[in-house]
């Protein structure tokens, strides 16, 4: 029996260790918190430190209210193990995704190999975090626009509306434009030269023939995250199963231009556009796959963005920079919030010894920069080769040898989870096999 292939997520869940920060030091648990953005990264920072025993924390989310709807993301088992910790498991539907394949349409495997991943509902793992605040904590409908150090060392935060902010250590998390990361060596947004089309459709309201051929096509479909190469490059797609029967899908397209307009990742698509889209899904994914993009009610479309350069430091004085508006990140390698979570984490765990909020911050810098710099990297590396837009690509590697070397050539380590103390008890999980009676 392996964690991989026939361990239940139930069971798997119940031995997956959990991850929660130690107790914060008196030095700087008293210390007014202010975290600006209310999304998986912000939200995970709010709750890692009140976790860890800071008591005066306050979210500020531009946006009027928490999402309701939203894609799918897939969280490794470091992030699962994080919302175990946290107690926010229970709300969270999770779909086992213990493998990952690069494959072509019609089925030939370039590589497969064990991924410690499950999938899930973006939305459903916010409100989860959300619930873990005391009530009143997040504050909806205020877009933070700059922050100011005070005499007293205090930093002060103004707002588009409302009256400021002030608080002994910030914490910048609102988003991959933050306003906030001129102050730890600003890097612009990169277009990556491709968009993404997504959708998501529930398998009982596919036609049963689609919900065959998809089947039989991806026998573990619910069970592998799916990374379809067209044969002549330039499109590539995902496909794996979300928790609640939700069926998750991206398709890549290569495009000199952004679709969305300026500031924006996502738009609705064109109405030609989507026909096309669907007109030729069967043609060019196959039964199964192009019958689950003809039966998607309405995708939309997502410019892909990455940061030009990683960031040297994550903090600077009093101020931390947290999930994307830190290492916004080409979804490649599922990490976008993943690392968010880690993050999270490595803030909390990072107040236990603090003498003060600068030396705490400068620790969780050093804990995370390296670590986020080479996913980001790398995850660039694995989108340019599926796209087609590498020097050595052309079109999509003709066989499992050709696509390793093309990843290998990177010269990074291509590892899944994250390194470092605190995630240990996550990499000594997997060194044992599940015990049976």
């Amino acid at each position: 029996m392996s964690w991989f292939t026939d361990a239940p997520l139930e069971e798997l869940l119940a031995a997956l260790p959990s991850l929660a920060p130690p107790q914060a030091s008196p030095n700087v648990a008293q210390r007014r918190v202010v975290v600006l953005g209310g999304s998986i990264g912000g939200l995970a920072a709010a709750a890692c430190l009140h976790a860890a025993g800071f008591s005066q924390i306050q979210v500020f989310e531009r946006s009027s209210s928490l999402l309701r709807a939203g894609a799918g993301i897939g969280l490794d088992d470091a992030s699962v193990a994080i919302l175990k910790g946290l107690g926010a498991l229970p709300s969270v539907a999770l779909q086992r995704m213990r493998w990952t394949e690069e494959r072509t349409p019609e089925g030939r495997v370039l590589t497969r190999q064990p991924l410690p991943y499950s999938a899930a509902l973006y939305a459903e793992v916010q409100h989860a975090l959300a619930a873990l605040l005391p009530e009143g904590c997040v504050t909806y409908g205020r877009r933070a626009t700059s922050a100011e150090v005070q005499q007293d060392g205090t930093t002060r935060v103004q707002f588009q509306e409302g009256p400021p902010a002030t608080c002994d250590l910030l914490v910048a998390a609102d988003g991959p434009r933050s306003a906030f990361r001129q102050h730890f060596g600003s890097s612009a947004m990169r277009f990556a030269g491709y968009f993404a089309w997504r959708g998501k459709v529930p398998m009982n309201e596919l036609p049963e023939r689609t919900q065959a051929a998809l089947k039989e096509a991806y026998p573990d479909f619910g069970n592998c995250l799916y990374f379809v190469h067209r044969p002549e490059g330039g499109q590539h797609a995902v496909l794996y199963g979300l928790g609640n029967g939700l069926v998750n899908w991206l398709l890549y397209e290569n495009r000199p231009e952004p679709l969305a307009g300026p500031g924006q990742t996502v738009a609705a698509a064109p109405k030609h556009e989507v026909e096309q889209l669907k007109s030729t899904a069967r043609s060019r994914w196959g039964e199964g796959f192009g019958g689950v993009i003809e039966a998607t009610p309405e995708p939309f479309v997502n410019d892909i963005y990455d940061l030009q350069d990683p960031l040297p430091s994550f903090a600077n004085g009093s101020m931390a920079i947290l999930g994307d508006a830190a290492h916004a990140i080409t979804p490649h390698m599922a990490k976008g919030s993943n690392l968010a979570l880690h993050d999270a984490l490595a803030l909390a765990a990072a107040a236990a010894g603090a003498v003060d909020v600068p030396s705490m911050l400068q620790a969780y810098s050093e804990a995370r920069t390296q670590e986020c710099a080479r996913c980001l990297l790398l995850s660039r590396h694995l989108g340019r080769v599926r796209s087609g837009l590498h020097p050595g690509c052309k079109s999509s590697p003709k066989d499992g040898v050709s696509f390793e070397a093309l990843v290998r050539s990177s010269g990074m380590c291509a590892r899944t989870l994250p390194t470092g103390e605190l995630f240990l008890p996550v990499w000594d999980f997997f060194a044992q096999p599940p015990a049976r009676e």
